[in-house]
């Protein structure tokens, strides 16, 4: 179940739910599948003007079995353009596993900064 609730240059905004089944697959933990929910939220904004985009997109799912095993991500950015099609950027990325295995952070934490072709 999804909707797009605004799709405008200044924002848009698209939202998703509904059920999930995972089914986690490990080398040395013992695997394990679940129902769960899902959700995805996108938003993105040019806000700032001259091509600049803001952007986040999130998304988690919930175990239905085990509401400690919630996973959550999440990644927060800016693309700016710069000449004939090339752009560049800065990426905070955050990953929560509230089910991670012991001897495994919960939290993973990603800094980009990338330079690419949009077309």
């Amino acid at each position: 179940l999804g909707r797009q609730f605004f799709d405008s240059s200044l924002l848009a905004l698209h939202a998703e739910l509904g059920p999930v089944w995972v089914d986690e697959q490990f080398d040395e933990a013992e695997d394990n599948d679940f129902p769960g929910a899902l959700w995805e939220i996108e938003a993105t904004s040019d806000i700032v003007g001259f091509g600049t985009e803001l952007y986040v997109f999130h998304d988690g799912t919930l175990n239905f079995d085990s509401a400690d095993d919630l996973i959550l991500n999440i990644r927060i950015g800016i693309r700016m353009p710069l000449l004939y099609g090339l752009q560049t950027g800065l990426e905070a990325k955050y990953e929560y596993d509230g089910g991670a295995v012991e001897g495994v952070d919960d939290l993973d934490e990603t800094y980009n900064f990338f330079v690419g072709y949009r077309w």
